[in-house]
């Protein structure tokens, strides 16, 4: 801990220092509206121009986030693998369940999703204190409308190729094509995407997504200019945010205010676009399960065999109950847009999620630890070409740190403990490689080597005597 309050008081000091010039560059920036050109520095997997400017307003934040605007500060793209056949599987793994559906569904659920967002916030008005419920219920609402809408686009374009292949087309109705069960589903897990006790830390991922869904909310009802926003909070974060990009051109950081908006906006989007994903994956999977063994009668065969009548009745219930969902899910097979070919079997897609989760582990109790004590987000985001990217964004995490709990605490404490015994360590084992050549060639080989002449001059004759004329040894 001590290794941390100097890092804390080293950086409230550089931040007190220059906070003045830092908000005069951020104001200038946002003032202009132009995008600042990429840096020379940038990490980035092909050479690309200068970043287009972006008009920061409520429209031109949206088109940027559905273009891929940001294609110029791409860190690194999240290719293929073993479930898609792009890489060898030893070398990647998957990161997200998103990976999981074909190029063409998923371009289709996340260009649903970002105009679900995009009709959400023009309504969206946070009450003052229940930003965070409200921020949940706002995805929640946002995953469970994606999915009803992807659905239907997908059972149209089902019937539009069955049309085209000469197949007689599904005439069931529209209301057949959408799993409740499945947009419950993702709604739940979009609503996780806001922690109610991280909204407070300010540099945290919660308070990110409260704070755009805000800051998009006041665009939406404001065109004119950025600054008829200033007084909520978003635009002092994206002031902040923009500033302490800057900062950090050496690594690719060069963000403007309407830059971190729709790095943000992107981010969100696909995490939501990924609950639908992960509550699609988990019905394809019940659908392809067998139903039990049943009896003419209706009753399952162990109900059959001595229940009670209460018993019989509430295994019909719940039978009922499973084959209902099983046939709903089955409807999703049969009109959404399939997954990779090679996740066609059971053990394919258990491999594939159990691999995604394995992978959200150790993001969360590794990576994110990380990111936290060098004040960073990894944000995802989708190129011109419509690939998922990553990158990365500065901002200070360092209020999150006092939160941190379990696995994630001891991996702070190991951290902390590295700071200080890492440099340490690496100092003494400098100064034990110095003794120990030290002491071979000077101590021990110089010694060696004096043994070695005075042997060898002991067994020379010629060198026993001044005149050499003597052939008897001088130590006999």
């Amino acid at each position: 801990m001590v290794g941390g309050a100097l890092v804390t008081a080293g950086r409230a000091w550089l931040e007190g220092k220059d906070r003045e010039d830092r908000d005069a560059a951020a104001l200038a920036t946002v003032a202009s509206a132009e995008q600042p050109a990429a840096s020379a520095d940038l990490v980035q997997e092909v050479p690309v121009g200068d970043l287009p400017a972006i008009a920061h307003s409520y429209e031109g934040v949206f088109s940027a986030a559905g273009t891929g605007a940001l294609s110029g500060v791409v860190t690194s793209k999240l290719s293929g693998g073993w479930w898609d056949g792009t890489v060898d599987a030893g070398k990647q793994g998957p990161v997200m369940e998103l990976q999981a559906i074909n190029a063409e569904a998923r371009a289709s659920l996340c260009d649903v999703v970002l105009r679900t967002l995009k009709s959400a916030f023009k309504t969206y008005a946070p009450a003052v204190g229940q930003e965070a419920e409200q921020a949940q219920n706002l995805f929640a609402i946002v995953a469970e409308n994606a999915t009803r809408e992807w659905l239907l686009e997908t059972r149209a374009a089902a019937n539009a190729a069955a049309a085209a292949g000469g197949l007689e087309e599904d005439l069931d109705e529209e209301g057949d094509a959408v799993d409740e069960e499945m947009c419950a589903r993702a709604g739940n897990l979009a609503a996780q995407l806001v922690n109610y006790f991280e909204v407070e830390l300010p540099g945290s991922k919660s308070a990110l997504y409260v704070n755009l869904l805000t800051h998009m909310a006041g665009l939406s009802r404001s065109q004119e200019s950025v600054f008829e926003v200033e007084d909520g909070e978003m635009a002092e974060a994206a002031i902040e945010l923009a500033s302490a990009a800057k900062e950090r051109r050496d690594e690719g950081m060069n963000f403007s205010m309407a830059a971190v908006s729709v790095s943000v906006l992107e981010d969100a989007a696909l995490r939501v676009a990924e609950a639908v994903a992960s509550a699609y994956l988990s019905r394809v999977r019940e659908g392809a399960s067998a139903p039990a063994v049943t009896t003419p009668g209706g009753q399952t065969l162990a109900a059959a065999k001595g229940k009670s009548r209460k018993a019989v009745q509430a295994e019909r219930a719940k039978r009922s109950a499973m084959l209902a969902a099983a046939a709903s899910a089955s409807k999703v097979v049969r009109y959404a847009l399939s997954v990779q070919p090679r996740l066609k079997s059971t053990r394919a897609m258990e491999k594939f999620r159990n691999e995604v989760k394995l992978n959200d582990w150790v993001e969360r109790n590794y990576r994110d630890v990380v990111a936290m004590y060098e004040d960073w987000h990894c944000l995802m985001g989708l190129d011109a070409s419509g690939e998922i990217v990553t990158r990365r964004i500065s901002i200070c995490r360092h209020s999150e740190l006092d939160q941190v709990r379990g696995a994630r605490m001891l991996m702070s404490m190991f951290l902390e403990i590295a700071d200080i015994v890492v440099p340490i360590a690496k100092s003494t084992l400098n100064n034990v490689k110095n003794f120990s050549s030290w002491l071979l060639v000077t101590l021990i080989g110089r010694s060696l080597g004096l043994v070695y002449r005075g042997i060898r001059e002991s067994m020379n004759p010629a060198n026993n005597n001044g005149n050499g004329n003597s052939s008897t040894p001088r130590f006999a």
